[in-house]
């Protein structure tokens, strides 16, 4: 569960790189949703086994089998839809380059604010000589995508 929980939300982060629309936003918290809630539905069985059995039981071992194989499921469509909505090989090196020329980004910004000598802002979005740079907001799809430099 927790696996499942901490890549949610590295997806989530991530997704804002990729400009998407609430549609797939939508299709994006469904899919977390889904996974969380099989992962739920397979502890609680699991749980229920493990009281109602003593020893070994394998009854109990196919019940908690195809529970956890749900969970399967749901987590590789789950890598389909990540595939689908996020599958735009010219985003990954902006990507790249965000975290690379100012890889304290992943830090709080009061761990380094003395430590490196550079003022903590000096990589922000739009600021600073290796920022990242919104490329703008398109018309017709609302979303803003980022390059860099």
């Amino acid at each position: 569960m927790r696996t499942h929980t901490v890549a949610a939300i590295y997806v989530a982060g991530f997704s804002v790189f990729f400009g998407l629309g609430a549609t797939e936003y939508a299709v994006l918290f469904l899919t977390f949703g889904l996974v969380l809630c099989a992962e739920v539905v397979n502890t609680s069985i699991e749980r229920l086994c493990d009281r109602d059995t003593e020893g070994f039981s394998q009854w109990a071992r196919v019940v908690k089998d195809t529970a956890a194989g749900a969970v399967l499921v749901c987590a590789l469509f789950a890598v389909g839809v990540g595939v689908c909505l996020f599958w735009k090989p010219e985003v990954f090196p902006v990507i790249w380059k965000f975290f690379t020329v100012c890889w304290w980004r992943l830090a709080p910004k009061e761990v380094f604010r003395g430590v490196l000598g550079a003022p903590a802002n000096a990589c922000a979005v739009g600021g600073g000589s290796a920022g990242v740079y919104p490329l703008g907001t398109g018309a017709d799809t609302g979303k803003t995508a980022y390059a860099a430099p």
